[in-house]
């Protein structure tokens, strides 16, 4: 994992913000996406080039979002931890990091103010930050 600066990281998440409110004023707003692939499809309908764009934004940031674990998950992610079902344990950690994506980029859809914008920033900068630490010379 490549860590970016805390400068880098805000500016790629104003950069997906811009993409994603072009997205919300050109978008209908009786779509829901059940998944984050068909988030992806639909923005490519209404415009694939800013969509290819949003997708290389989001894989920049993706190790600097926070990710949604139910507790459900929580337990079938232990259960194949503790059975060594590593395929399974890697399937689970990709379908996490699917739905979280979806979840953050909702929640920019979201945002109404620039406090909320902010809160969601600083969240991203707060993982950023902990795992700029956690790759620093230190702890290796």
């Amino acid at each position: 994992m490549r860590i970016i600066s805390d400068k880098s990281l805000c500016c790629f998440l104003e950069d997906l913000r811009g993409s994603l409110d072009f997205y919300k004023k050109n978008a209908s707003h009786h779509v829901v996406h059940l998944n984050i692939d068909g988030f992806y499809w639909y923005f490519g309908m209404i415009n694939p080039v800013l969509c290819a764009g949003t997708q290389e934004l989001m894989e920049t940031v993706e190790p600097f979002i926070p990710v949604i674990v139910s507790e459900e998950n929580l337990d079938l992610l232990v259960f194949a931890y503790e059975n060594e079902e590593l395929a399974r344990l890697e399937e689970l950690e990709a379908d996490f990091l699917r739905h979280s994506k979806l979840k953050f980029i909702n929640s920019i859809l979201a945002v109404n103010s620039y406090e909320e914008w902010d809160r969601i920033r600083n969240i991203c900068r707060t993982i950023r930050s902990y795992k700029s630490r956690l790759h620093s010379p230190q702890f290796v």
